[in-house]
């Protein structure tokens, strides 16, 4: 598909998408108010401190977004990252997860001040993919033999999407400095050389939006020698970490993923890892019982009616996964359509209907969530457990985890100011604004890195400045 350019800022033009764009493609969760999600700050530690100038052009003052009237693009937010001065950036943070529903897309002021890092949420929207992208996304990520050619394409195409969330998002909430963009997960393997491949092309999400975009977060890790995951625990800590509760937040997306927040310790004290699946085989499972006509079991409303069957949980807790010493990452090429289809078939072979078979797969989600948590503990005692992603919709789910962790409270994020939904955009947003900053994002003992590194990607957008490097002879590791 050709992109016909507006002007000089690198937009696309507007009247294409209007003819291109499918009529379900309208916003899915109710936009954020501006002002009314100040999270806690949280200290940085003052030795990831290094200098800084800004990547961001206070020119930028002057882009506009195409067709939306938004000029206002403060050029005193751009300040040394020094001393007691305030750095801040307002960032789209671009995710779409292992479920390829869509895109979730937040926009977040980010600011430091004297060491300490803040979001606020400003607004966010999730953007649904159209029924064929998500087919071809899933074809790829089942595996399927993708010539070049072939797999630049989709990349194009799945960039498109993102490119346009953005410019949408911009639209609604006024403009931003920055984009930080995930990807679409494709392909995740672990092992003593981590394979993991995020496609959307950030060289066109910069060219369609004309602002500089900061991708690929993971490849800086697993060339260290990590697995690339998970990456949210540095955004976890910034966020909810409490001088006198320890605190586990766990994202349930696709994957599930949990992050410890020890009561009290710094940003080294965090410990976190995948601990299984999340919604992908709730998701999968219902996609094979409707013969697509649902994708997820809204509010956990299946499993409600349906009895656990512990021969199906057991099925799942058996993957090799469980095997594996936390911190780990996995992802569908363990939990993913092939052990849903079995999990269907094996559930109907014992006569069992389709809630009862739902109820099973949610059930294994909740245990394996609450044996991670548990794993990661060790011998300390969790006080709270924040759940984040869609799964903290799904009522059931969460039932089931507060039995599995009694004495425990069980809640939403939603309790701590932070929509669920738009977490991980939110965190990726952070991670963008750490990597124009020179401050690395990962965490060497979550993921197995040989070290802190910045992660990501810079692409310039029509707002890039440039970039000021150490001299080799005082250069250090971030």
């Amino acid at each position: 598909m050709s992109m016909n350019k507006t002007g000089t800022s690198g937009l696309i033009d507007r009247s294409m998408w209007a003819r291109t764009t499918p009529s379900c493609w309208k916003e899915q969760v109710s936009t954020v108010p501006r002002g009314n999600r100040e999270v806690a700050h949280a200290r940085i530690s003052s030795g990831l401190a290094v200098s800084n100038r800004s990547l961001i052009s206070a020119s930028s003052a002057s882009d506009k977004i195409a067709g939306a009237g938004a000029t206002d693009m403060s050029a005193t937010r751009n300040m040394p990252a020094t001393g007691s001065q305030t750095t801040t950036l307002r960032v789209v943070g671009l995710m779409s997860g292992t479920s390829m529903d869509g895109i979730d897309a937040a926009l977040v002021e980010v600011a430091r001040f004297r060491g300490r890092i803040s979001c606020q949420l400003l607004g966010a929207r999730t953007f649904p993919f159209p029924r064929s992208l998500v087919r071809r996304l899933r074809e790829a990520a089942s595996g399927a033999e993708l010539a070049p050619r072939a797999l630049a394409e989709l990349s194009a195409a799945t960039a498109d999407r993102f490119s346009l969330a953005a410019i949408r998002l911009m639209e609604s909430h006024g403009p931003a400095d920055l984009i930080a963009s995930h990807g679409q997960t494709v392909a995740h393997h672990p092992g003593r050389r981590t394979v993991t491949v995020q496609i959307g092309e950030p060289a066109i999400i910069a060219e369609r939006t004309g602002r500089t975009t900061v991708a690929d977060f993971r490849l800086a890790d697993t060339a260290a020698g990590g697995e690339g995951a998970p990456l949210v625990p540095v955004a976890h800590y910034h966020l909810f970490a409490d001088p006198a509760r320890t605190r586990a937040i766990v994202n349930v997306g696709g994957i599930a993923n949990a992050t410890l927040l020890p009561a009290g310790e710094d940003l080294g004290g965090t410990i976190a890892s995948d601990t299984g699946p999340g919604n992908i085989l709730i998701d999968e499972c219902v996609a094979l019982l409707t013969g697509g006509r649902r994708r997820c079991d809204r509010g956990g409303r299946m499993a409600a009616s349906g009895k656990v069957d512990e021969r199906l949980v057991e099925m799942v807790l058996g993957a090799r996964f469980f095997r594996r010493r936390l911190p780990a990452s996995t992802g569908r090429e363990d939990f993913g359509e092939p052990l849903a289809t079995e999990l269907v078939r094996t559930g109907m072979r014992l006569g069992l209907d389709g809630p009862a078979i739902v109820a099973s797969a949610t059930a294994a989600a909740a245990r394996s969530i609450a044996r991670g948590c548990r794993r990661l503990a060790g011998d300390r005692a969790i006080d709270e457990l924040y759940l984040c992603g869609g799964g903290a919709y799904n009522d059931t789910l969460r039932e089931m985890l507060a039995a599995e962790m009694p004495g425990v409270r069980v809640a939403s994020t939603a309790d701590l100011g932070v929509e669920p939904a738009f977490l991980e955009a939110q965190a990726f947003a952070l991670l963008g604004w750490l990597t124009v900053h020179g401050l690395p994002g990962n965490l060497p003992g979550v993921t197995g890195a040989s070290g802190p590194r910045v992660l990501g990607k810079i692409v310039p957008g029509s707002n890039f400045a440039g970039v000021r490097l150490r001299t080799p002879g005082k250069a250090r590791r971030a």
